[in-house]
């Protein structure tokens, strides 16, 4: 995320930590806020010295410190001491199309916090069991085509970029049709 200071000040989001909250693209709007006001539930913007911004929702207060989770991560982020750090709430996000809403922040943003990991959660296990039965796809037609940049596989089928492979191994699809009508061997 990137901060932009003018006559208010804005980010660009980027990411998929808060789906369901924020869309790529979309503008936040920020207010300059001492830690210690932050509560659970608060969607707060962390600048670090050493790498990019982090957009996520606070779960835990403590004298001097918090931490934070994106509604959808998996695991919490390292906890933050308010000394070393700037911190923003978010307050209003704007859409591409210059539509401005209010976010939901405090008791309710801790909810709908809740509310997403469940969600995530059951994705999760669905996704999981759907694709056990990868293997009957009889239908999917093998990709073969790899590109590659730096350490990292693309698959393309045509033009069209399919899935990327990390030097770990993992595999991601970028469109999860694309899993459902591609093979990579």
């Amino acid at each position: 995320m990137t901060i932009q200071h003018g006559e208010e000040n804005c980010g660009l989001y980027h990411g998929m930590s808060m789906k369901r909250v924020f869309v790529p693209g979309e503008r936040l709007f920020l207010e300059a806020r001492d830690p210690a006001t932050f509560v659970c539930g608060d969607v707060v913007v962390i600048t670090y010295p050493d790498r990019e911004s982090v957009v996520h929702r606070v779960i835990r207060t403590w004298d001097g410190g918090l931490q934070t989770m994106g509604d959808n991560n998996g695991k919490e982020d390292e906890p933050v001491n308010f000394g070393e750090h700037q911190f923003y709430l978010v307050t209003a996000a704007e859409d591409l199309k210059g539509k401005r809403r209010t976010v939901v922040n405090g008791a309710a943003g801790m909810r709908l916090f809740r509310w997403n990991q469940r969600k995530r959660k059951w994705r999760s296990l669905a996704s999981r069991f759907v694709w056990s039965f990868e293997r009957l796809f009889f239908w999917r037609k093998p990709v073969s085509e790899i590109h590659k940049f730096g350490s990292d596989e693309v698959y393309y089928d045509g033009n069209t970029p399919v899935a990327r492979r990390y030097p770990d191994g993992r595999r991601t699809y970028l469109k999860w049709t694309y899993r459902l009508r591609y093979k990579i061997n």
